[in-house]
């Protein structure tokens, strides 16, 4: 299989490119740089209508210079070398496809708009959009992030420390942008969130005895159980969940998960796809975590962090699950990871975060799975779950 590398190219008279190339479609006696202003030419022609120059057969055995071709290092530093552009295309020998970036519409008339500038403001940098058709300018923020002088990312870990239990005056302290406590209590009140009802039962409890954390390196990756030890007060009508999630270290069987297949690439059964789509806090969540970051792992993380600190419902994440042989179909040991554990209504929730494209009948088995491994674990009767998967457009229940 051939990797496909993409290098950037800049110019002066006409909108930049970014094209990715395969090696083998170039000759491998000469610097594949010295060869890309011969592609750009091709490329300009076909994009743009312009005449294109007779190709130039470069000698076999020695390299192409160019006086605007850059020195670079290495080999690597060639394909590294990136720019800003305007237009994608992939071209492989004579097949090529123009991808448009990706800008967003205008609010008034819903057309593609261009970027126009930067907007700097005293904490941070907004990029500003023109829609030419309308002469309509703006900066495509989430709604949280409007108005505000501060980053989305300040704002909800200021929000954060301030439901684990911490007073104005100490956040304020301890931030390096010196936030005004009046203005973290109007961000507060603002966002309202859930959590707000019960920081006074723990705002007199130290901030390491209220997320208990611990590191595990399962299938050779890194994933952080957490658990809220004061949520998980709730759950005292399930002991043996209780004490499965306190004692989790000395519960799990050695090597198990590191001999094992992954619950989430087990080949899913053919099941009835029937799904509820309903409204739950934690697309709100999502899209708060799609703004700070575009980073599908990344949001994994700060959704989890954001709905354990802040939800009062969420009491665990990344809980690790186990199957033995004799209690799967397969008869092999089967492994996984819940992203998110709840307690509503003397229900448990078990929740997947998914991002876009969702199989959901990979998703559904998944999640059964994880409800049979829970239910052995905790000797909870399997009726008493709900399995639900969600992300930044929407939240849905599987019947």
């Amino acid at each position: 299989m051939h990797s496909t590398h993409s290098v950037v190219f800049q110019n002066t008279t006409h909108h930049p490119f970014l094209i990715s190339l395969k090696p083998n479609s170039f000759s491998p006696s000469i610097p594949l740089l010295t060869q890309l202003p011969y592609s750009l030419n091709l490329l300009q022609s076909r994009i743009l209508n312009t005449p294109n120059q007779p190709p130039i057969n470069p000698p076999p055995n020695s390299a192409i210079s160019s006086p605007k071709t850059p020195k670079f290092p290495n080999p690597l530093s060639q394909i590294r070398c990136l720019i800003k552009f305007k237009y994608k295309a992939n071209l492989t020998n004579n097949n090529m496809k123009i991808l448009p970036a990706l800008n967003p519409k205008c609010p008034v008339c819903h057309s593609p708009a261009k970027k126009m500038g930067l907007r700097k403001c005293k904490q941070r940098t907004t990029q500003r959009y023109l829609c030419k058709p309308c002469n309509h300018s703006f900066t495509a923020q989430p709604p949280l992030q409007k108005s505000k002088t501060y980053p989305l990312k300040t704002i909800l870990n200021a929000i954060s420390a301030y439901n684990l239990g911490q007073s104005l005056r100490k956040i304020t302290n301890q931030n390096k942008e010196s936030i005004p406590s009046s203005t973290l209590h109007n961000w507060i009140r603002n966002i309202n969130l859930p959590m707000n009802r019960l920081r006074n039962k723990i705002k007199n409890t130290p901030k390491h005895e209220i997320i208990i954390k611990n590191q595990f390196i399962h299938h050779k990756q890194p994933f952080l159980f957490q658990y809220h030890s004061l949520k998980l007060d709730f759950a005292k009508k399930f002991p043996a969940l209780v004490e499965y999630l306190k004692n989790i270290n000395s519960l799990l069987p050695k090597g198990i998960f590191n001999s094992s297949q992954r619950i989430s690439r087990v080949k899913p059964e053919e099941v009835e796809i029937n799904t509820l789509p309903k409204q739950n806090y934690a697309v709100e969540l999502s899209k708060l975590a799609a703004s700070i970051t575009k980073d599908n792992k990344q949001r994994h993380n700060i959704i989890e962090n954001f709905m354990l600190i802040n939800d009062t419902a969420t009491i665990a994440a990344e809980i690790p699950i186990y199957l033995k042989a004799e209690e799967t179909k397969l008869n092999q040991n089967l492994t996984g990871h819940i992203d998110i554990l709840q307690l509503r209504f003397h229900k448990l929730y078990i929740l997947d975060y998914k991002p876009e494209p969702i199989n959901k009948e990979q998703t559904i088995n998944q999640l059964k799975l994880y409800r049979k491994a829970l239910s052995k674990r905790a000797q909870i009767p399997e009726y008493k779950f709900k399995l639900a998967f969600f992300n930044d457009k929407g939240y849905y229940e599987i019947n």
